[in-house]
């Protein structure tokens, strides 16, 4: 009996062992666009690069291919790709224990698909994608997908390209080149494994730039590059300014596909980019000169009026939030901040889309500054002459969540003899103007929107204020449990009266019926703070419902 109760361990043990060394996978991805299963423009493109993350895939250290033509099999690991019933092996680009990048094979047909993968002979399960003949993804470079694209230029010296960035801003008139995976199989002398060839792939796409169908001169893979990767040649149409333009690729068909949403950063004379409504670069650059970094300062008041519907059954709750925030950037920190953390994500005239994907923790989340001390308490002072303490939070910021709905006036903000970080900062003014009543709103409490029709929204009244504008937001959750989010953001000006967000950004969210929908102005003005390099006061009030996605 001892001897049996001996096997049954050692088997049990050596059973655990093994599946451990067997390859998991846990997504199967666009690494351009990382477009997840499930969302409505998820698919592989037949002839693209995908990436398979998971556990086990690959040896520890990273693999990869070190001339073409690609193979099937790369130290060790193989993929496997079955599409109606026939099974294709994909060339391996790189491998790793926890992800490979691959080829989808050119002949894999669009449908119901599966992806396994085998690493020292062990077989993993099968997972389940979804394959299409073109679904192109646009490169980003924070690689995630969102934010600013991967847009080049040629240039006459070493490395011969130039990369558009904030500081570095696309013309109109001026051609560039988008970069990605997606446009479809390999086609007229391109390959799976071998150089690729200047070629057209796939059908005609559209590049639309701040919403405007821009010019294309080239779509296709890229010549003198490995296998499944694309670029696409266009012209920026004129009269578009700003640090986030939208840009977005869509692809003709039936069913035609529309990649991730991104954004542009442009300037009629290149260089640093600007947003009306955001700091401007006059006032930028000489923080940028400053020896040691630069500490700023943030004042916000934020006015909210949110409805929500239980059993169809309307409820509104008003209050205001109250932050008063402290920051010293090292001269690195402040470099990179110029179009993220000053600015909304969109400028005017365009929308975006942001993807916050399930997360299995809360990691704290890691400052790209100091955080100044300020003392125990900052206060926000009414002009009735009452006084809300706004405490000291963790992260730093001084905060106040309140009931009350503060209305138009001025308020000022002071912090009495300071603390270690910041000195007496005197009275700072903040005035709440009257704000503009979006007019249709009724509309849209929890309604059935359409997402192919898009969305007008209106608005109307209010004071013009030099520094605002409107900010159109929407969201949807996706995935079953811990679920994800995706919303888009979209900048008009106020004096517009409305906007329309295009069906092309509202096709990007998923069916449901717990979305939301708000419309704010923002309002941004700088002052002078002591002891502060710069100061800036924002002031936001926004009205928000629930709805359903169609």
């Amino acid at each position: 009996m001892r001897t049996l109760v001996k096997s049954l361990t050692f088997f049990l043990l050596a059973s655990g062992s093994l599946l451990a060394l067997v390859p998991g996978i846990t997504s199967v991805q666009n690494p351009a666009s990382n477009i997840v299963t499930g969302l409505p423009n998820y698919g592989i493109a037949s002839g693209s690069i995908f990436v398979i993350y998971g556990s086990q895939l690959g040896p520890s250290s990273l693999a990869q291919a070190q001339t073409l033509p690609f193979t099937t099999t790369l130290a060790g690991t193989s993929v496997k790709v079955i599409a109606d019933s026939i099974s294709y092996d994909a060339p391996v680009i790189y491998t790793l224990s926890s992800q490979i990048a691959a080829i989808m094979p050119s002949g894999a047909r669009p449908g119901p698909a599966t992806v396994t993968v085998t690493y020292n002979g062990f077989v993993g399960g099968a997972f389940s994608t979804t394959i299409v003949a073109n679904n192109f993804g646009i490169s980003t470079l924070n690689q995630s997908g969102n934010g600013g694209a991967v847009v080049t230029y040629p240039t006459s010296s070493f490395p011969f390209y130039g990369i558009v960035g904030p500081a570095n801003s696309a013309v109109p008139g001026n051609t560039y080149t988008i970069w990605g995976t997606g446009l479809g199989a390999a086609a007229n002398g391109n390959t799976d494994t071998n150089v690729s060839v200047f070629a057209s792939v796939g059908p005609q796409v559209h590049v639309f730039v701040g919403g405007i169908d821009a010019n294309v001169s080239y779509f296709g893979r890229s010549p003198g590059a490995g296998p499944g990767l694309d670029q696409i040649n266009f012209t920026v149409p004129s009269g578009l300014t700003g640090c986030n333009v939208s840009l977005i690729v869509t692809t003709a068909g039936s069913p035609g596909t529309i990649s991730n949403s991104t954004t542009i950063p442009v300037a009629s004379g290149g260089g640093t980019c600007s947003d009306t409504f955001a700091i401007p670069a006059s006032t930028w650059s000489p923080l940028l000169s400053l020896s040691g970094g630069a500490n700023l300062s943030f004042f916000q008041i934020a006015l909210v009026s949110a409805t929500t519907y239980q059993s169809n059954q309307p409820t509104t709750n008003t209050g205001s939030t109250v932050i008063a925030d402290f920051r010293h950037y090292t001269e690195s920190q402040l470099s990179s901040q110029y179009s993220t953390a000053f600015a909304p994500a969109v400028s005017l005239g365009s929308c975006a889309i942001t993807t916050t994907y399930p997360s299995n923790g809360s990691a704290t989340p890691t400052l790209n500054y100091t955080a100044l001390d300020a003392g125990q308490n900052v206060n926000f002072n009414s002009f009735s002459g009452a006084v809300y303490p706004l405490g000291k939070q963790p992260t730093g910021v001084y905060e106040i969540a309140a009931s009350t709905f503060f209305g138009a006036g001025t308020y000022k903000m002071t912090d009495g003899a300071g603390g270690t970080g910041v000195g007496n900062i005197g009275q700072v003014s903040m005035v709440i103007p009257t704000f503009p009543t979006w007019t249709n709103q009724s509309s849209f409490a929890n309604a059935d929107v359409t997402r192919a029709n898009g969305l007008t929204l209106t608005w109307s009244g209010g004071t013009a204020v030099d520094g605002s504008y409107m900010d159109i937001r929407g969201s949807a959750p996706f995935g079953i449990t811990n679920k994800g989010t995706i919303a888009f953001e979209c900048a008009a000006p106020v004096s517009a009266d409305q906007f329309t967000v295009p069906a092309s950004i509202l096709s990007l969210l998923p069916v449901t019926n717990v979305g939301t929908l708000q419309l704010s102005e923002y309002i941004q003005t700088l002052s002078t703070i002591p002891g502060m390099d710069l100061g800036v006061i924002s002031v936001v009030n926004t009205s928000s419902t629930t709805l359903n996605w169609n």
